[in-house]
């Protein structure tokens, strides 16, 4: 009996002895990691306390790509400034914010530059003052609303882009081939790019030029095999119904046309990377937040920047 009694007593100890170290591991890790939380957290806010200025990228979720790269363009140039760069976007769809309470944000926390995504063409409101009533240069990229306080826009020079995407078409379909041109918004800035890319296939007969409103089944299933056939899409809704469709249609990627697409969100990403798109044209991000910074520091120096900068256009093949 004394024997049983002793076994009971060595395995509750041995419970007991598991269960205190268990609680020691747990202790020990959530101390060590509130020690790295702190540790980052005081590394973020020592790094805005030795820079002289503070600069916040802003926009909304579903262009958060487009910003961080941007972000990462702008942050190469802050070391000659003296200059922190916050990145400040909704973490989910679910979250998106209005541009009034994005710019009151850059108010709030004194910022001394913005570079912001505009995708509201009405927007009605404009970015808060520093503390001291002084204004806060803006720069933006995306859509130009004239209406806006900012200091410079970078965006597309409509005929040059044409032109690069008359390039890119000639050296796809070297030899021949079939061109679809999905027609998009109606406007003056759409129309220089149409003009501008019908002048650079002026003098390649052998590129055979449709315009279609949109994709449809005779180019899907019918299309000539023993001919290139590109589809062209010009704007980022005609790229992402485009490839919607060819994944639904043509689920084995055995496609007899490919598709240059136009964007840089994350669904044409998406569709880029599993190459359903072929090639995505978009503008070069980073080149915007390096340039944005330039003018957003000329500005407060000489009190001026360039009001409108065209920025450099990229193409991504989905290798």
């Amino acid at each position: 009996m004394q024997n049983k009694k002793n076994r009971k007593s060595k395995r509750l100890y041995a419970v007991i002895f598991s269960l205190i170290a268990v609680i020691v591991l747990c202790i020990t890790f959530l101390l060590g990691t509130f020690y790295n939380i702190r540790k980052t957290k005081d590394s973020v806010i020592a790094e805005k306390s030795q820079a002289r200025y503070h600069i916040v990228v802003l926009g909304n979720y579903g262009n958060e790509l487009f910003l961080k790269q941007v972000y990462e363009g702008a942050k190469k140039q802050c070391e000659q400034y003296n200059a922190v760069v916050e990145f400040y976007v909704p973490s989910s769809r679910a979250e998106n914010v209005s541009f009034e309470k994005l710019f009151d944000y850059a108010g709030f926390v004194n910022a001394d530059g913005v570079i912001a995504y505009i995708d509201d063409p009405d927007i009605k409101c404009n970015l808060s003052r520093k503390i001291d009533g002084s204004e806060i240069p803006l720069v933006t990229t995306g859509v130009y609303v004239p209406s806006l306080n900012q200091i410079s826009y970078i965006g597309n020079n409509w005929w040059e882009l044409g032109k690069k995407i008359g390039k890119e078409v000639i050296k796809f379909l070297e030899g021949g081939g079939n061109l679809y041109v999905i027609s998009g918004e109606s406007s003056s800035n759409y129309g220089n790019l149409i003009s501008s890319l019908f002048e650079s296939l002026n003098a390649h007969s052998e590129i055979k030029v449709s315009m279609i409103d949109s994709i449809s089944d005779d180019i899907i299933f019918d299309s000539n095999k023993n001919e290139k056939n590109l589809v062209l899409c010009l704007t980022e809704e005609s790229t992402i119904s485009t490839a919607q469709l060819t994944k639904e249609l043509k689920p084995d990627n055995n496609k007899n046309y490919s598709i240059i697409g136009f964007g840089s969100n994350e669904t044409c990403i998406y569709y880029l990377e599993n190459k359903i798109i072929t090639e995505l044209i978009s503008l070069d991000q980073e080149k915007i937040g390096e340039t944005a910074i330039n003018q957003i520091f000329e500005y407060s120096n000489n009190g001026y920047a360039n009001s409108y900068i065209a920025a450099d256009v990229k193409f991504k093949g989905a290798e």
